[in-house]
């Protein structure tokens, strides 16, 4: 299954630049949230594209 973020990059909707800044701010965070929640925190990406991507690896790890 493929990570939210290589599918985000893949789909051109995410730079590898916008992922390591959210993975770093990640690491920084106590509560360690999910990156896809930091992107729609930082005003990277929408939640509504946060929620169509994560369907869409659900639907991958349920028809692999």
């Amino acid at each position: 299954m493929k990570r939210i973020g290589e599918m985000l990059i893949e789909a051109k909707l995410l730079t590898k630049s916008d992922l390591d800044r959210a993975l770093a701010r990640q690491r920084e965070m106590q509560d360690k949230r999910p990156v896809g929640e930091i992107l729609v925190e930082m005003k990277i990406i929408t939640l509504d594209t946060l929620v169509q991507y994560l369907d869409m690896q659900l639907r991958q790890k349920f028809n692999n």
